[in-house]
């Protein structure tokens, strides 16, 4: 059913055969891993070591059934020339991300109308705090901040090297050397959804400050204010 509806989501046979020939690439490493762990639950007679095998096998198969979820995320988003944009209330946004994602601290606001997509914008900064969360260490801090209509998640881990900056939200990018796992999709759907409201997206990472993300988006009272009568 996933891959029939990516089918419907893209314009062309060679990008729906292009989508499938990356999965298999990417998820050559988790398949080779999750046989080899299940050989080794198979085999061994160590209870601890079954265990272990198994626990790998469980993680291997998350990756993979993530991995198709962002992809079939990504094709529907290209596959969208524009959205349907409702007015989003950032400060309410952020105190529900605060009740969603326990240990997000958030600085209180004042009501901040923006036009975007509610489950866009909620879905993309969970993207944000889940990179933070993946990358950023165990002990990483992650706060949310509103600068008129910009909304800003802020980690304080170890932040991105200057010349890797340029380059977040390519789609399937991964750093050289890079040993957590991820797949490079979470990020460019972020970009994507930022642009179909009609925002930007920034990234910024002083040397050890950690990454700041920045979506800014249009004003809804200014694009309102506009559409009055004179």
């Amino acid at each position: 059913a996933g891959a029939a509806a990516l089918a419907d989501a893209l314009e062309s046979e060679f990008e729906f055969r292009f989508l499938v020939g990356v999965i298999s690439v990417m998820a050559d490493k988790d398949g080779a891993g999750m046989l080899a762990a299940l050989d080794l639950a198979e085999r061994t007679p160590r209870e601890d070591v079954r265990t272990r095998a198994l626990g790998n096998v469980r993680r291997a198969g998350l990756n993979a059934t993530r991995l198709v979820a962002q992809l079939l995320e990504l094709a529907r988003l290209d596959h969208a020339e524009h959205a349907a944009l409702e007015t989003v209330d950032l400060a309410v946004m952020a105190r529900t991300l605060r009740d969603n994602w326990p240990g997000i601290e958030i600085s209180e606001h004042q009501p901040v109308a923006v036009l975007a997509r509610a489950s866009w914008l909620e879905q993309a900064v969970g993207n944000l705090i889940e990179n933070a969360r993946r990358y950023g260490g165990n002990d990483v801090v992650i706060r949310i901040e509103l600068n008129g209509p910009t909304l800003q998640v802020i980690d304080n881990g170890p932040g991105v090297a200057p010349e890797v900056l340029p380059r977040l939200g390519e789609r399937f990018f991964r750093p050289a050397g890079q040993k957590r796992s991820g797949s490079g999709i979470g990020l460019s759907i972020v970009r994507r959804m930022v642009e179909l409201c009609g925002g930007s997206l920034r990234f910024v990472s002083p040397p050890g400050q950690g990454l700041t993300v920045s979506m800014t988006f249009r004003s809804a009272t200014a694009f309102n204010a506009d559409r009055q009568p004179s």
